[in-house]
């Protein structure tokens, strides 16, 4: 298989675009580096999305994929829109060090501890900071030890921390509250901040996660994320999953009810719902909903906005979407599913379960680019082709995007 990526770096490569300078700390380490984890970085985001754009048609055709795609949509943010981040803390000989996980030349990982990273918010950048700050104080290298991981989410004018930590000792609950207050009192957008154990750093927040963590305690704050999408207010859980873009948000449900063209007879299925932003925004256009996720804590999300914004006909199951539990899901020619499934992709018998059930049709989002081949493979043995393939820039800057992918069954 062709990816993606290599396709992509190497059109940035043989491109006579124009770089842009880099402004003051941007992509620059503490260590004086540079960053290299995003190839487009340099480049205006007009010029990225025209090679962005080429490089998926050709990843499209050098892979022999069935259907056309549609031209690449771009993000409305462009830089400084990621509403999730992460460092990870790694010991070195100076101390802890907050960084992005990056390869060297001979295939090892070092830390590349970035001062500004532009496809961040400026407050993610200052946050990290200010706990790089705190640990390389000698009275908070303790703390510093413990931690896993740093993570920002939230939105773009409300954020939360998470403190992950390999345990959990009384002494270090002072240094946490004295941390908290730092960052509270430098950062206003603020507006929550936990901590919780995660001893092998196997909850990284950043993609759906079937484990929930240990020790979960709300340091300050509020307890829920608020996010506006199609005119509802949808409340969730830190720990629950949510998008990397914001941005993109209210566009996806658009692109999404334009795609499927909602039909009050039939009933949708969201698959990986999380906490219910397709479920919840579309109930209104048919008959019923179900939504199914493997996060408790994202499912008691959406159970509580259904229950909020007063929608009858939706509700959610926890459940781990694979080859035994897709069975207990009853399918028929008036189904309609929407599968939004983490990067590895559906378990095997997930596709398989929904075709032989005769589905009226699916929408399948991929923020995977090089696992759309296996997955659309999948489809057309069982008899579905892909009508739409609409890719849009989820992550601007990256070598990789998301892609809605509409299928229907082969006539």
């Amino acid at each position: 298989m062709t990816s993606f990526a290599s396709i992509f770096r190497s059109l940035i490569r043989s491109s006579n675009e124009p770089r842009q300078p880099y402004k003051k700390y941007e992509c620059q380490t503490y260590h004086e580096e540079h960053c290299t984890i995003c190839p487009a970085i340099a480049l205006r985001y007009e010029a990225e999305v025209k090679l962005k754009d080429r490089a998926f048609k050709e990843f499209w055709s050098k892979n022999r994929l069935p259907g056309e795609p549609e031209p690449l949509a771009a993000s409305p943010l462009g830089r400084r829109y990621r509403t999730n981040s992460k460092r990870r803390v790694f010991t070195t000989r100076e101390g802890p060090l907050l960084g992005f996980t990056e390869m060297d030349r001979s295939g090892r990982i070092r830390p590349s501890d970035v001062i500004d990273c532009p496809i961040e918010p400026a407050d993610h950048s200052r946050i990290y900071n200010l706990v790089q700050q705190f640990i390389d104080d000698r009275s908070g290298r303790a703390l510093g030890r413990e931690l896993n991981y740093v993570i920002v989410k939230g939105s773009y004018e409300q954020l939360t921390v998470l403190l992950s930590l390999k345990r959990y000792t009384p002494s270090l609950n002072t240094l946490i509250n004295q941390l908290s207050k730092t960052i509270t009192r430098e950062v206003k957008p603020v507006a929550g901040i936990f901590s919780f154990l995660d001893e092998h750093s196997r909850y990284y927040m950043s993609d759906k996660a079937d484990v929930s963590p240990q020790g979960f305690r709300k340091i300050f704050g509020t307890s829920e994320i608020i996010e506006t999408i199609a005119g509802n207010k949808l409340a969730y859980s830190p720990l629950a999953f949510s998008q990397t873009n914001a941005s993109l948000i209210n566009w996806m449900v658009q692109k999404a009810a334009e795609f499927l063209k909602p039909n009050p007879q039939e009933k949708l299925y969201d698959w990986y719902c999380g906490y219910g932003v397709f479920g919840i925004s579309l109930a209104h256009a048919y008959k019923t909903v179900h939504g199914v996720e493997s996060s408790l804590e994202a499912v008691e999300s959406a159970k509580g906005n259904a229950s909020r914004l007063k929608i009858p006909n939706v509700r959610f199951t926890c459940a781990r979407l694979d080859r035994g539990t897709v069975l207990k899901f009853p399918v028929g020619n008036e189904t309609v599913v929407i599968l939004d499934p983490p990067r590895n992709g559906t378990d095997q018998g997930v596709i398989e379960w929904l075709a032989e059930g005769d589905i009226k049709k699916a929408l399948h989002l991929f923020c995977d680019t090089d696992g759309i081949p296996k997955e659309i493979e999948r489809w057309n043995r069982c008899g579905f082709r892909p009508v739409r393939v609409l890719p849009f820039d989820m992550f601007p800057a990256t070598d990789n995007v998301e892609t809605m992918v509409l299928l229907e069954p082969i006539d």
